[in-house]
C-alpha cells in the first residue's frame, strides 16, 4: 500500500509533459492540410440573342428603315418575389437582368434598373424585358433624369394562346409561341441627339423581331 501511494504522484508528474507535447504538435500543424474552400458558384441566368428589323425610326435617322438591330438580353430565373404585380402581371428586378442593342458598330445598353415583365390577362399575354435608361454610343446624348423613356423587347399574344402559364419567371422563352407582337422598341420619350441630327420631341424606333435563340453559357 505504501509503495502504491508513492507511485501515483510520480506518474502524474511524468504524464503532464507528454500531454503538453501532444497539444503543441497539433497547434503547429500546417494549415495547408485543410481542404481548400471552393469559390462561390455564379448564379445562372437565362440569356438570349435576337435579331430585329427596323420598321419605323421616329426621326432617329441612324436607325434606317430596313436596317437590322441585333442584341442580347438576360434575366434571372431564380427571382421569386416580384417588384410589383398581382395575379395577372409581375415585374421582376435583378442585378443580373440585362439588355443591349447593336446597330452596326453602335452599341446601346440598358442602364440602371432592368425589368423582366410578364402578364396573363383574359385579353392578352406577354413576356418582355425593359430598361428605363440607356448607355449611348459616343456622340449621342439624351435626358437621363426622367423615367418616361423605355427600351426593350416585347412578345405578345392578343388574345392569349396559353404561351404564358403564370406570372412567375419562366424557364424558357420561344419566339414561335408569340404571334401578335414581336417587337424591339427604343422609346426616346424626351428626344435624343446623335451625330448629324436630333429629335427634340418623342422619338420611337420600332423593329420587328425576326429571330430569338437561347445563348448557352
Amino acid at each position: 500500500m505504501t509503495f502504491n501511494r508513492k507511485l501515483r504522484p510520480l506518474g502524474a508528474l511524468l504524464l503532464v509533459p507528454a500531454v503538453s507535447l501532444l497539444v503543441g504538435d497539433f497547434a503547429e500543424a500546417p494549415s495547408a492540410a485543410r481542404a481548400p474552400v471552393p469559390p462561390p458558384r455564379a448564379r445562372p441566368v437565362r440569356s438570349y440573342r435576337f435579331k430585329a428589323r427596323v420598321e419605323k425610326n421616329g426621326g432617329v435617322t441612324p436607325f434606317k428603315v430596313g436596317a437590322v438591330i441585333t442584341g442580347t438580353f438576360a434575366y434571372d430565373p431564380k427571382v421569386k418575389k416580384p417588384t410589383r404585380g398581382d395575379a395577372s402581371y409581375a415585374h421582376y428586378d435583378s442585378k443580373l437582368n440585362a439588355i443591349e442593342f447593336r446597330l452596326g458598330e453602335l452599341r446601346f445598353a440598358g442602364a440602371g434598373e432592368v425589368m423582366f415583365t410578364i402578364s396573363r390577362f383574359e385579353h392578352a399575354e406577354h413576356v418582355g424585358i425593359i430598361a428605363y435608361d440607356l448607355a449611348l454610343p459616343k456622340g449621342w446624348s439624351m435626358d437621363h433624369t426622367r423615367r418616361s423613356q423605355s427600351y426593350g423587347l416585347t412578345l405578345q399574344n392578343a388574345p392569349p394562346k396559353k404561351a404564358v402559364a403564370g406570372v412567375g419567371v419562366p424557364g424558357r422563352i420561344k419566339l414561335a409561341d408569340f404571334e401578335t407582337t414581336r417587337e424591339v422598341r427604343l422609346d426616346f420619350f424626351h428626344g435624343v441627339r446623335f451625330p448629324g441630327g436630333r429629335v427634340d420631341g418623342r422619338a420611337t424606333v420600332h423593329a420587328k423581331v425576326e429571330s430569338l435563340e437561347e445563348a448557352l453559357r
